[in-house]
């Protein structure tokens, strides 16, 4: 839903008087790692390459990704119809405010839950939603859909996890396509 491209995080950067000194594009080149420094230096052929493929983002790239929202909409919303389930976030409790309104889930949300919560809550216009550590979180015995907001770390949160999800929980991806598992 959120998107920095190279090029205008260079733009920012630059009005504070900060160069690129090198980059690392990470997790299946879906996030990047800068480092800045003081003084400007030669962009190199590699940081070219990016800034062209951005420049390359175009009208098609749009659809594609409203087209790809308005699934993942769908989706959502027939995963929720009728459903007593209880529903819960995890992770980047701050960054997923953007995807919990994009896909209108606040309201529907009981917990975020966050291994390292910045605060113990998010208000979202007229809605509170608790953030709550894992070891702290007490799960009812009922059915609960689990909408995990960083799915790069989706090894690690499934592990985590293991041990309180039950038969008939469900466990969505929300990236890119939705992926939803039932457990």
């Amino acid at each position: 839903i959120n998107y920095f491209s190279l090029k205008s995080l260079l733009i920012l950067f630059k009005k504070f008087d900060l160069y690129l000194k090198n980059f690392v594009l990470i997790e299946n080149s879906n996030f990047i790692k800068l480092k800045f420094k003081k003084s400007q230096q030669f962009l190199g052929k590699d940081v070219r390459e990016v800034l062209e493929k951005e420049n390359d983002i175009g009208p098609k790239n749009l659809f594609d990704f409203k087209k790809t929202y308005k699934s993942n909409k769908f989706v959502l919303r027939k995963l929720f119809k009728n459903k007593k389930e209880r529903i819960y976030g995890y992770g980047a409790s701050i960054g997923s405010i953007t995807q919990i309104i994009a896909y209108n889930l606040q309201g529907k949300i009981e917990n975020i839950i966050d291994d390292k919560p910045l605060d113990n809550t998010i208000v979202i216009g007229k809605n509170k939603i608790q953030i709550i550590k894992l070891k702290n979180i007490k799960f009812k015995n009922n059915k609960k859909i689990i909408l995990n907001f960083i799915p790069r770390h989706q090894l690690q949160i499934k592990k985590k996890l293991k041990k309180y999800l039950v038969k008939g929980d469900t466990y969505v991806n929300m990236i890119n396509k939705i992926n939803i598992k039932e457990i």
